[in-house]
């Protein structure tokens, strides 16, 4: 009876010496998922870490490409470029009209696939603090990808060629080259391209870009 106490006790023992170990992990079929000398601990960090480079990158890729022209919008932005370095630059001029004592306040960026062809588009507008009736709803600039993923300006509004949006893939395309010769349209942005809808537009179709 004593022998039968202490053989069941050894393996008891043994048992719970197993499970402190912490060096073997198993799956619920009963295998070993772990790499020799690795802890459970350290599997889940690892996997943990991974998981959070991979988010990062798809982070990244969610920016489409643009990572450098948007660092130099906000360097723009954040130091008040003069016209002739934003025209250096290929940056729309009229955005230095809208500077103010906070530029970051009332110019914006933002990246998205405006027309829904699975490429990343960049946008530069005015934001909802400024309510001028020229450059509110303004949208200075739009960008896209070529086929080598580098970015390519798909407009750059100026005084008397600017655009505004009107929602979902639509802007409004307004111009004058003189008293007689002036432009007033709806252009949808299709595939990296503006094209005429033929229909006239006005203020109030103007709506405002969320930056």
């Amino acid at each position: 009876m004593k022998k039968r106490i202490i053989a069941l006790s050894l393996i008891l023992i043994m048992s719970l010496s197993g499970c402190g170990k912490g060096n073997k992990g198993t799956d619920h079929m009963g295998n070993n998922n772990t790499v020799p000398g690795e802890t459970i601990a350290e599997k889940t960090t690892a996997e943990k870490t991974t998981a959070e480079k991979t988010s990062a990158k798809n982070t990244s890729n969610n920016s489409g490409g643009f990572e450098k022209l948007v660092n130099l919008y906000d360097k723009a932005i954040g130091e008040k470029w003069t016209p002739d370095k934003l025209i250096e630059n290929d940056m729309p001029l009229v955005m230095a009209d809208c500077y103010g004592t906070d530029p970051s306040k009332n110019i914006g960026i933002t990246v998205k696939d405006i027309d829904g062809n699975g490429i990343m588009d960049m946008v530069v507008g005015t934001t909802a603090t400024i309510t001028d009736e020229f450059y509110g709803k303004m949208i200075f600039a739009l960008y896209t990808l070529d086929q080598q993923g580098n970015p390519k300006a798909v407009f750059i509004s100026e005084a008397r060629d600017r655009y505004y949006y009107e929602g979902g893939s639509l802007f409004a395309h307004i111009g004058s080259s003189s008293a007689s010769d002036s432009l007033n349209t709806t252009m949808e942005y299709k595939n990296g391209k503006m094209v005429d809808t033929g229909k006239t537009t006005n203020p109030s179709l103007y709506v405002q870009m969320n930056y």
